[in-house]
């Protein structure tokens, strides 16, 4: 647990991308063994609520919740600049997407996840 202790907001952020990657290859149904190497569709799937949880763990080791609030800021600043952006969703718009899902709160997951 002490080295959990000691994560960084770059590991949060790498693993925010991985997920982003991956969920991104998904919906564009592309290879996913490019970068990798190998890998079913099927098992990759399966990775997916693990690094989920993980992240959302890594954002909330702390009691002051520091973490996720650096991330929400973040998240923040991306839809504050959003007008200014150019509409064409890019790999900046698909992390964003991914981190407002794992910001997400219980509450606001379900009520989703219900509609």
């Amino acid at each position: 647990m002490n080295a959990i202790k000691n994560v960084s907001n770059d590991h949060i952020r790498i693993a925010t991308h991985d997920l982003t990657f991956l969920l991104t290859r998904f919906a564009n149904l592309e290879s996913l063994s490019v970068d990798s190497g190998g890998g079913s569709a099927e098992h990759n799937l399966k990775l997916i609520p693990f690094m989920i949880q993980m992240i959302m763990y890594l954002m909330d080791e702390y009691e002051d919740h520091s973490k996720r609030d650096t991330f929400e800021k973040v998240l923040s600043q991306y839809l504050t600049n959003y007008n200014t952006i150019a509409k064409k969703i890019d790999q900046s718009g698909y992390y964003n997407m991914v981190l407002s899902i794992l910001l997400m709160n219980l509450d606001v997951s379900v009520a989703l996840l219900s509609y």
